[in-house]
């Protein structure tokens, strides 16, 4: 129905707004399903024949002004209160206002996120073969963990090497883990690199809701200077399965699982033949040492303009520690 300032409100035509329209607020700011739904208490409809009350009105309006404001769309209406006997001015932009905040419900606005470190896990050791580290990260459950990634939620992590002897192998893989590939993030449907290198594999058109229960690469980036280009920081994701919630959730667990090989060929002492392995002139070439640390963040839509948190408590646990 095409409204103008002043119509009467139909009580169908306030359900439509709420809830049975194709794009409804309760959709973007609700329960929802699938990639809608921000996770607040769903707006109840009104029986059929009844006057919409001006209080349900405003609830309606600040609906519409959470999603407005969390996202940072601009949209036509701009009072979002209304009482008892009032006009109700420009209603042709609610149809239209809800359909933009649809279309935006996964942008966020910086000042609603809350970075929160998961882990700063640090490898003291030396290694020469590979170093792998595994953890997962779990929500209250699939809904709480839809409601993260939709609301504009993201997970980070990266790898850095420091305190390491200044030679030409560990230098690279310092190279590799802090310039080439830098921070990978993760989000609804897509991932990305904050470095600067090109990744041999770099699934960015895949996100939350592309994950099922079996290790998918997501990013493998080799070195990229002889005789190191062997060498190569690999990581997988998947979902622990999905949650009993429903609503095309795509699990409550979500496991990361990094892998930094180190398959180029080792040094050699072209003065020595046969080659001695014990040779420390010669191993020591090829053993990476220092402090080899894993961090990340989860960057959680927060209560700023939501008014809560519907994500909810987010649990690290690591799974595998390895080097060798």
């Amino acid at each position: 129905m095409a409204y103008q300032t002043g119509d009467a409100i139909l009580d169908d035509h306030y359900n439509g707004f709420v809830s049975t329209d194709a794009n409804n607020i309760n959709d973007v700011t609700g329960l929802g399903d699938d990639d809608k739904g921000y996770g607040l208490a769903d707006l109840s409809t009104v029986d059929t024949s009844t006057t919409v009350q001006a209080s349900q009105w405003t609830a309606l309006l600040g609906r519409l002004n959470i999603a407005r404001s969390h996202q940072d769309t601009s949209i036509n209406i701009s009072t979002f209160s209304v009482a008892s006997g009032d006009i109700i001015a420009a209603i042709a932009n609610v149809s239209t206002d809800i359909g933009t905040v649809t279309t935006n419900r996964h942008n966020v606005k910086a000042d609603g996120i809350t970075a929160n470190a998961y882990t700063t896990k640090t490898f003291t050791g030396s290694w020469k073969v590979n170093t792998i580290y595994e953890f997962k990260l779990v929500f209250a459950g699939g809904d709480e963990a839809r409601h993260f990634f939709n609301a504009g939620g993201t997970i980070t992590t990266a790898v850095g090497l420091s305190g390491h002897t200044s030679d030409a192998k560990a230098n690279e893989w310092k190279d590799l883990l802090e310039t080439l590939v830098g921070t990978f993030t993760f989000d609804h449907t897509t991932c990305s690199i904050g470095g600067s290198g090109t990744a041999n594999t770099l699934t960015n058109t895949k996100g939350y809701y592309d994950l099922t229960d079996s290790y998918v690469v997501h990013l493998k980036m080799f070195a990229d200077s002889s005789p190191y280009t062997a060498n190569f920081a690999q990581l997988e994701i998947k979902n622990g399965g999905v949650h009993s919630d429903g609503r095309n959730n795509h699990g409550e667990s979500i496991f990361f699982k990094w892998t930094l090989s180190d398959a180029a060929a080792d040094e050699v002492d072209e003065g020595q033949d046969p080659q001695d392995a014990l040779d420390a002139a010669v191993t020591n070439l090829d053993i990476v040492d220092g402090n080899l640390a894993f961090t990340g963040n989860y960057n959680q839509p927060d209560a700023t303009h939501l008014g809560s948190v519907p994500s909810g408590s987010v649990t690290y646990t690591s799974i595998t520690e390895t080097q060798a």
